[in-house]
């Protein structure tokens, strides 16, 4: 056979087979043959494309978490961190410095105030100082770049400060009764300890701004400071101020315990000329008295009695008395109490007599003449 008829049955041959379905096509159309080396790819096992699936599902969760860790330290994240931290510090900052400049008032004409105005104001700062100080440690997590520990520690020093100066003054007062004075030596190192943790505070406070305004986010901070005039929180400067407490006139204690008014059941029926009233026929009669402290200190643990005296004894017997217990009377305050049942007798003139005491000793005593009609019948 020659060459040229070899290569017309072969391509005779090829014809044949693609006819009867023995190759196909490969890519865009074209042909290839059965033994070729251009066969398409064979699909995947189920096996191998779960494997596949695990290796990048791990892959990806590696991945997650390590975004999870860059995320906070990124320069975005802090930025946002540091600035919300100064939005919600700001009025915090200004209501603290608003706290120091009333104390330094108070400081200032203390000599001069009287003995329920230094008191409450001591109390007003140290609730505020105090709600200043839980609020600012509840504004973490999450902690700005750097400064949120002088924050936090400048308002927890001038707290603790409030409260020493609070107990150094009270000393000097001589607490709520006025009778337990402390020594002005103790009251100047209690304020000079305070004296010297509002400095520190000021310090702090200055350390949180500038941190903030370093860091990622450039926060700016409003100033804050307690000590404007050191020389007054220096031992000599609060001798001075110890001296001039303990000796004002209007700091001076005013132990002063009255009772008010005095209501019976039954009520009177009139008040005679001579100021005694006239009782409707009864045999018993209810007591209610209002016993109020008008001094400037604490009546405390104070006791009420009250008795029937007749004329001829003039004094209640002692087994006609009653006793009630009103507790501690503030200044400016009172106490109602309602005895049981005062027993009158067959006695037509009778003198209710009500006694009043306190644990310091204070005394007061109110009598009340009583016109008696027998009882029905």
């Amino acid at each position: 056979m020659t060459r040229r008829r070899w290569r017309l049955a072969h391509r005779a041959r090829a014809r044949a087979r693609r006819s009867r379905g023995g190759g196909g096509t490969y890519g865009r159309g074209r042909s290839y043959r059965s033994g070729s080396l251009y066969k398409p790819a064979r699909s995947l096992r189920p096996g191998r494309l779960v494997a596949g699936m695990a290796v990048i599902a791990v892959a990806l969760v590696a991945v997650a978490g390590i975004v999870r860790q860059i995320g906070p330290q990124s320069g975005p994240f802090r930025r946002n961190v540091d600035r919300s931290f100064a939005v919600l510090a700001a009025p915090l900052a200004r209501t603290s410095s608003a706290s120091g400049r009333t104390l330094g008032s108070m400081m200032a004409g203390a000599a001069g105030m009287s003995r329920a105005e230094l008191t409450g104001t001591l109390r007003l700062l140290v609730s505020q100082t105090s709600s200043v100080d839980q609020a600012m440690a509840a504004l973490v997590p999450p902690a700005p770049a750097g400064g949120d520990a002088e924050c936090e520690g400048a308002m927890a020093k001038r707290a603790s400060a409030m409260v020493r100066i609070e107990t150094a003054i009270e000393g000097l007062l001589g607490g709520p009764t006025g009778t337990s004075r402390s020594s002005q030596s103790s009251a100047v190192a209690g304020l000079l300890s305070a004296g010297s943790l509002l400095t520190g505070s000021d310090r702090m406070w200055a350390a949180c701004r500038h941190q903030l305004w370093v860091g990622p986010g450039s926060a700016r901070l409003p100033g804050s400071r307690w000590v404007t005039d050191p020389s007054l929180w220096t031992a000599g400067g609060l001798s001075a101020l110890a001296t001039q407490i303990a000796s004002s006139p209007s700091l001076a204690p005013v132990d002063r315990l009255v009772l008010r008014a005095t209501a019976l059941t039954p009520p009177p029926v009139s008040i005679d000329p001579a100021g005694a009233a006239v009782m409707p026929p009864t045999g018993s009669v209810l007591v209610r008295v209002v016993v109020a402290d008008t001094g400037n200190v604490q009546q405390k643990s104070v006791t009420l009695t009250a008795g029937i005296a007749t004329a001829a004894s003039g004094a209640p017997a002692p087994s006609s008395m009653v006793r009630s217990f009103a507790g501690n009377v503030d200044p400016g305050g009172s106490v109602a109490v309602v005895f049981p049942a005062l027993h009158l007798g067959k006695a037509t003139a009778v003198t209710l007599v009500v006694r009043a005491t306190s644990a310091g000793g204070t005394t007061v005593t109110e009598q009340l003449p009583l016109e008696v009609a027998p009882p029905a019948g």
